[in-house]
């Protein structure tokens, strides 16, 4: 088995953990996680397949837009994390999105927990590892693995590839949360 990780943006230790945003802004974070296989021999049977974003996010207006009714309250949330999943080639296709909101720190969803947001960034724990990445920056995790898999007509090597990439766009303004 081949094992290859790639990580960005170093931990260190954050300041201010009890900084709130203004009472008229979140935190929007996204957090994403990207599947992908490629046959390296033989024929891989076809993936899953997934559907349903539930969310855009424009960069140029700040404005996020939910295609879900409301299911809390834009009022009291200090963030809001985006989680998606992506599949791609022998691991399937197509994505997945939904909006989560953060009312209060810690918060924890699957395997991300946000641990704090300052003015200049946020912290958040993935997999054992802690991170701080600054507003506007991205960070990304690629491990990557060899797995063979025994089927009724032969045996098939699959290149694996899973890419976890979060994003801190910053802080937005809650009345451009939108509610389609």
């Amino acid at each position: 088995m081949l094992s290859l990780v790639m990580i960005g943006c170093r931990a260190k230790k954050n300041q201010s953990k009890n900084w709130q945003p203004p009472s008229d802004e979140y935190a929007f974070i996204e957090y994403y996680q990207i599947n992908d296989g490629k046959e390296i021999e033989g024929i891989a049977p076809p993936g899953m397949r997934i559907d349903g974003p539930t969310y855009s996010y424009s960069s140029n207006d700040g404005e996020v837009s939910s295609y879900l009714t409301p299911s809390f309250n834009k009022d009291t949330i200090i963030a809001v994390l985006a989680r998606g999943l992506v599949l791609r080639g022998t691991a399937g296709g197509g994505l997945h999105s939904r909006l989560i909101p953060i009312n209060k720190l810690p918060f924890t969803e699957a395997l991300i927990t946000i641990a704090s947001i300052s003015s200049n960034d946020v912290q958040f724990e993935l997999e054992g590892e802690s991170v701080i990445l600054p507003v506007g920056q991205e960070w990304e995790k690629i491990t990557q693995s060899i797995d063979t898999l025994s089927l009724p007509d032969g045996n098939v090597i699959i290149q694996k590839s899973t890419t976890q990439r979060v994003v801190f766009h910053g802080f937005l303004k809650k009345e451009k949360l939108i509610f389609r």
